[in-house]
């Protein structure tokens, strides 16, 4: 992976449904006429350098 030929370690892959999840549920729940999606299709890499 290209990430680990740079020096960098994955701690996090999530897709879209998981970001929505962790950091819109609540907003979500508040405001069910107005929800906030994360993008579809798009993954998201918390990754640190080694």
């Amino acid at each position: 992976m290209i990430l680990d030929k740079h020096g960098f370690k994955i701690e996090e892959h999530l897709d879209g449904n998981d970001m929505t999840y962790r950091y819109f549920r609540e907003y979500n729940q508040a405001n069910p006429m107005h929800q906030m999606n994360a993008p579809v299709g798009v993954g998201y890499v918390y990754a640190v350098k080694r």
